[in-house]
């Protein structure tokens, strides 16, 4: 979840609006209630005085005088002039609190809209899975996983979640054995949490360029992706760390020398036996630990080390 106390701040303040809202539109309903209710009394009143006053209005002229009568006729007319502004009064009435109604509505429906925004942004700040599965938090740029208060950016990986039917390797290649890993080339991983199983793999691809590994890194390496090949052991996780040997070639039947053996004199290569004979050898392939005799020296040959006593 990222962090929210803006929209969390936002969201307080919305609530209580619709709130307000809504009050003020429940208020604004039983007052126009109230009103019509009261217009709508006002106006039987009126319509009961228009009739007693039509019932008098037709009372006989000989048996009343003629002042009665005229009186009579002037209260109906002004019954019924009080019954017209009754009417209008009732009618003038209803349209302003239908007016005062859709005016608190619109503010009502603004308000909620308003929440809503706010509540979509916060269920934006919360990401969730879109299937069951593993996750794994997302790396800093300064090269260790994402931390409570850190700062992300727009596009930053902040999680993901891997397929565990695709495990695959990266490791990283020192800028001084460039183009010596090549896509194509057989390896072996050996992971440190079960440091007795050998996951056959294959590299995959090997980045063009050399990069810091973390920030303000004195040496350079390239990405080397690996794809474990046969099916994948269920007890691999994305995270373990692991070392990969690539192999670079497999000889068979050949003859292997220790380089602490091998002594350099005047451009040739030689080494020493026990006995103290010196044979001049030619070697081929070397790793960090042995290289391969062409020609020059007997199997099972015991040698002396060139290195001093004590030295490593």
């Amino acid at each position: 979840e990222l962090d929210n106390s803006t929209f969390a701040n936002d969201l307080q303040q919305k609530t209580i609006q619709v709130s307000q809202a809504e009050t003020e539109l429940q208020r604004q309903l039983s007052q126009s209630a109230l009103l019509a209710s009261e217009k709508t009394l006002d106006l039987e009143r009126k319509r009961i005085a228009v009739e007693k006053a039509r019932l008098n209005a037709d009372l006989p002229v000989g048996l009343f005088s003629k002042r009665d009568v005229l009186e009579a006729k002037l209260a109906l007319t002004k019954a019924e002039t009080d019954l017209q502004r009754a009417q209008a009064a009732l009618e003038n009435q209803q349209r302003t609190s239908a007016l005062d109604r859709q005016i608190q509505q619109v503010a009502l429906d603004k308000a909620k809209q308003e929440l809503a925004v706010v509540e979509q942004g916060l269920r934006r700040l919360q990401m969730r899975a879109p299937i069951d599965g593993m996750t794994l938090v997302g790396d800093h740029p300064e090269g260790r996983p994402l931390q409570v208060g850190d700062e992300v950016f727009m596009g930053m990986t902040i999680v993901r979640m891997p397929d565990l039917n695709q495990i695959r390797v990266k490791a990283f290649l020192a800028d001084v054995d460039d183009r010596r890993v090549m896509p194509g080339m057989a390896a072996e991983v050996i992971v440190d949490t079960f440091p007795g199983k050998v996951f056959a793999a294959r590299v995959d691809t090997v980045s063009t360029v050399a990069r810091e590994p973390m920030e303000k890194s004195l040496r350079r390496v390239f990405e080397v992706d690996l794809v474990l090949e046969g099916a994948i052991d269920k007890q691999l996780r994305p995270g373990l760390s692991a070392r990969v040997e690539v192999i670079a070639s497999k000889l068979k039947g050949v003859t292997l020398v220790p380089r602490t053996a091998l002594r350099l004199v005047d451009g040739k290569t030689t080494v020493t036996t026990v006995q103290g004979q010196t044979h001049d050898i030619s070697v081929s392939a070397c790793n960090a630990t042995v290289c391969v005799v062409d020609k020059g020296l007997a199997p099972n040959t015991a040698l002396a080390s060139t290195l001093p006593a004590g030295a490593s």
